[in-house]
């Protein structure tokens, strides 16, 4: 077997993350990172080209179930800003209900319809969609990129940015009086005062056909898993409970538990040769951090563990 883990905003976890499994993987296998956050270097492995931006929105209607019918899209990320000493700081939100998100929706649609645009519900309460009459030239960051950070270094540049910018401040400024958020943070939630552009492209023409069979719950892969024309399945509980396919690749939003229902058990099916190879690929901020291993290199014992956060420094860029 043959196995790819997507593991996204890992980085979150390092800090507080103990695991002698991982440590071990790190230490026997090759490390190596590349200069591109997760979204953007699992576009490039299915042969799909940067545009202005890695067109991940379009691609990602695909694994909402929506088809692209505009010229190009940037996706949406609902966001909470929190302001610092002299900058804003963004978070992610996970507990905003539909009805909610389409009433923060319809405001901002009532508001921008008349300069031609439009947001698109997805099945995410967290995201939406906007199409664009015509590619924009203006880039963008990934959201995986800026939790957490200061979002100075990380706007919207190009011709076109500007256009971008006025629509995250008049949004702003919607979202802030909106009765939702008045009632979020009346119940001690984080209001949604933000949005966050991304993504933004043409869908790409279907790529050769993947030899892989798809695990993942996430919209992108999902959409990788179309434009491949690649088997799609649900996310297992367990590495055990994983379907013995010579190709596997799986992307696990959930990170919990990841010691003794993934590492552990993937390091052990290396040992005994069930695992012929694996590929940990992992998001940390803007950068892709990745491990590889087959059987006989489990077995260089002569590789001492160190501490995890070793392993997720400026290695390699290559």
């Amino acid at each position: 077997m043959n196995v790819v883990l997507y593991l996204p905003n890992f980085g979150q976890f390092l800090a507080q993350y103990d695991s002698a499994a991982l440590e071990r993987l790190c230490a026997s296998g090759l490390v190596e990172r590349r200069d591109l956050p997760l979204e953007a270097f699992a576009c490039k492995s299915f042969g799909i080209a940067k545009q202005r931006d890695w067109p991940v929105a379009s691609i990602s209607m695909l694994g909402h179930g929506l088809l692209p019918t505009a010229e190009s899209y940037l996706q949406v990320n609902l966001v909470h800003f929190s302001l610092q000493r002299d900058f804003f700081e963004p978070h992610p939100l996970h507990d905003l209900s539909i009805e909610d998100s389409n009433a923060l929706r319809e405001k901002l649609n009532q508001h921008f319809s008349q300069a031609g645009y439009q947001f698109l519900a997805t099945d995410d309460p967290h995201v939406w969609m906007m199409p664009v009459s015509q590619a924009m030239d203006a880039n963008t960051r990934m959201i995986s990129e800026v939790w957490g950070r200061d979002t100075r270094a990380y706007m919207p540049e190009g011709d076109d940015a500007l256009k971008l910018r006025m629509l995250i401040n008049e949004a702003q400024m919607l979202l802030h009086e909106h009765l939702v958020n008045e009632q979020r943070e009346a119940s001690g939630l984080l209001p949604v005062n933000s949005i966050w552009f991304s993504g933004g492209g043409v869908l790409p023409e279907i790529v050769a056909k993947s030899k892989f069979s798809f695990y993942a719950e996430d919209p992108l892969l999902k959409g990788l898993a179309v434009l491949t024309k690649a088997n799609h399945h649900k996310v297992p509980q367990t590495f055990s409970d994983l379907p013995k396919e010579k190709h596997v690749l799986l992307w696990l939003d959930q990170l919990q538990h990841l010691e003794s229902q993934w590492f552990l058990p993937m390091l052990k099916a290396l040992r005994v040769g069930k695992l012929k190879r694996l590929s940990l690929r992992m998001g940390v901020a803007n950068y892709t951090y990745i491990v590889t291993l087959t059987p006989l290199d489990v077995w260089k014992f002569w590789r001492l563990k160190k501490p995890l956060l070793t392993y997720f420094s400026a290695i390699s860029t290559s």
